[in-house]
């Protein structure tokens, strides 16, 4: 689960690989995406859009001001994504998975990881 940068959204990732977008101040869900086939582990926010990780073993991009589940979809890890952290000029993804492998993606070019790392 992360909170948006606005502050008053929360998404949610469930266990079936659904996510849900939570406006807190009407205390209401205003979105549910799929996308998933396993739970979502790891949530992240830039100021456009949101990023999840998946048991699945993907990473999708997802952008709430349009109807599509997701925009983008990044395939790298062996095992389940586990964390997320997009840097402060939302320029890069970082994304660790059970493999105990860290991928840095770029925002403008997501084929291909730009860094992998195996020894942390």
């Amino acid at each position: 689960m992360q909170w948006s940068k606005q502050g008053h959204l929360l998404a949610v990732g469930t266990h079936s690989g659904l996510l849900q977008i939570w406006d807190t101040n009407k205390c209401k869900i205003i979105k549910t995406l799929g996308g998933h086939d396993g739970r979502i582990c790891a949530v992240s926010w830039t100021s456009n859009f949101l990023s999840t990780g998946s048991r699945d073993k993907s990473i999708l991009h997802r952008d709430l001001r349009t109807h599509s589940n997701f925009e983008a979809k990044l395939v790298g890890h062996r095992q389940e994504v586990c964390g997320l952290k997009w840097s402060f000029d939302e320029q890069q993804l970082a994304s660790g998975g059970n493999d105990n492998k860290l991928f840095i993606w770029n925002a403008q070019n997501s084929v291909e990881p730009l860094a992998r790392f195996s020894q942390h």
